[in-house]
């Protein structure tokens, strides 16, 4: 459904056209894929929404990340592993980098609001992690590596920490920048018990490598503005800009899930050169 990039009602009627062949388990209903989805989120407490922007606790942001990252098949294992008679408590350090930028020509809606904005402008803050790390306990020399970001430098793993409708300003960058650095700094360990005899404990490390300063633009924070810019479009209520809002943030955290993008096949062009196009790479 994220490869393809369907919308619900498109979703459910290829489901019902293979019910009707008697072909139901090749799709599971929309119910339970949205179930699914709520898993990739936060809970609503952890959202700052408004008209004008959303906003995400870094905290709770990176503990549900940490959260689905574990459940990777790959990942549980190697932490099953650690078991032992005795309890045990598996040090982790999970690295990220972090950083925004902004976009204009944006689709803009006529939608009702109670003060002065527009949408062709959006501003938006992303993270994405690298690596997950086990850690010796008591010292800071590095085991194993758990997860390994397979592509840092593509969008699958590009993590949304909020957007805001406002033209992209010196003294926003400045702001947004300052705002951040202080909820990293206030970051705290987390928690996840795995069994009742394992329970890993994660601190956080993040860098701001991806921040707008002309050359320092990546890649993959670029491409999440235009996604942003098709969530808008295709995958938003557009009676009511808080309910537009919430359904981009969740849709973003959806695509960007690590245990999803674990699964998810690579899109792969399958448009191959042609034997004149290789004579044109060749000469």
């Amino acid at each position: 459904m994220l490869n393809m990039d369907i919308i619900r009602d498109s979703y459910q009627s290829l489901r019902n056209e293979l019910v009707k062949r008697n072909h139901p388990e090749l799709l599971p209903p929309y119910k339970a894929v949205h179930d699914a989805s709520e898993k990739c989120s936060p809970s609503d407490s952890a959202l700052i929404l408004t008209e004008s922007d959303v906003q995400i606790s870094i905290q709770a942001l990176l503990d549900i990340t940490l959260a689905r990252m574990i459940e990777i098949d790959d990942v549980k294992k190697a932490l099953l592993r650690s078991e032992s008679s005795d309890s045990t408590t598996i040090h982790l350090e999970m690295v990220c980098k972090w950083g925004f930028d902004g976009s204009s020509g944006h689709s803009r809606y006529k939608q009702k609001t109670t003060g002065e904005m527009t949408d062709g402008s959006i501003f938006l803050s992303c993270f994405a992690p690298l690596r997950s790390t086990k850690i010796s306990a008591g010292s800071q020399e590095k085991n194993d590596i758990l997860w390994m970001n397979p592509a840092p430098s593509l969008t699958r793993y590009c993590r949304p920490i909020g957007f805001r409708f406002e033209k992209e300003t010196a003294e926003l960058i400045t702001s947004h920048f300052k705002e951040i650095q202080e909820d990293i700094e206030t970051l705290r360990p987390n928690v996840i018990n795995i069994t009742d005899t394992i329970k890993v404990q994660c601190q956080y490390k993040l860098f701001p490598s991806m921040v707008d300063a002309g050359t320092l633009t990546e890649e993959a924070q670029e491409s999440r503005n235009k996604d942003l810019r098709r969530f808008c479009e295709a995958h938003a209520r557009k009676f009511s800009r808080e309910a537009a809002n919430k359904d981009i943030i969740k849709r973003f955290l959806t695509t960007s899930d690590p245990l999803i993008s674990s699964i998810r096949q690579p899109q792969v062009n399958s448009l191959l050169p042609t034997k004149e196009m290789k004579t044109l790479l060749l000469d």
